[in-house]
């Protein structure tokens, strides 16, 4: 199973994904691959949009995947731990391909949604404005799939949305930090009430600041 075949099989049938992912690791990697490339296109063409500029492109098309990448990473033992708090028997693997799902599923829908930024784009508006809101509505679709992820594994209700909370938190906290490491975010970029949120957010979670 290829990357996009995988991509089409999470969306279709969410229960199968979830099974492969927990039992092969090639599936793991193949969800990863997916997510650097959806991430990479969505980067630069964003990039673009945003300065006009090549070189924007280019470093935006790297920055996305790595950013993403490196939150799953960073926040996978952590999450790893407390699910053993809360009484469930998880693995390494499982938190971390939980997290790739949730990045993976937030960058489908911004992807969705560019083709209306780059329209919005040719009327002299901002890309930022969005950006945010495809931002905020992958997020809501994440927490969809988080829920069917731990709902699939048998989980109590009381117990999932613990998780969900706890995921989110830990996920939000670590992509922050790794967003004002490497994009630098200003209030020139800002634009709109969410946009203008979302900065506000940055600025007080990110504890490099």
């Amino acid at each position: 199973m290829g990357a996009i075949t995988a991509v089409i099989s999470l969306l279709k049938k969410p229960e199968k994904s979830f099974d492969m992912l927990n039992k092969e690791k090639i599936t793991v990697l193949y969800f990863s691959l997916a997510l650097i490339i959806f991430s990479s296109i969505y980067g630069a063409i964003y990039g673009y949009l945003l300065d006009k500029i090549f070189q924007t492109s280019l470093a935006f098309a790297w920055k996305f995947p790595v950013t993403e990448i490196l939150t799953i990473l960073f926040a996978t033992i952590p999450l790893y731990m407390l699910t053993w708090i809360f009484g469930s028997r998880d693995t390494v693997i499982n938190a971390f391909s939980r997290n790739l799902v949730t990045f993976l599923v937030a960058t489908l829908v911004m992807l969705a949604i560019l083709p209306l930024n780059i329209l919005y784009s040719l009327t002299d508006h901002s890309p930022v404005v969005l950006h945010i809101i495809s931002i905020w509505l992958g997020g809501a679709a994440s927490i969809r799939y988080l829920y069917l992820y731990f709902k699939h594994e048998k989980r109590k209700d009381w117990e999932t949305v613990i998780l969900i909370i706890v995921t989110l938190c830990i996920l939000i906290f670590t992509l922050v930090q790794f967003v004002d490491l490497l994009f630098h975010p200003t209030p020139k970029v800002r634009a709109g009430i969410l946009a203008e949120a979302s900065y506000g957010f940055v600025e007080k979670a990110s504890v490099v600041r």
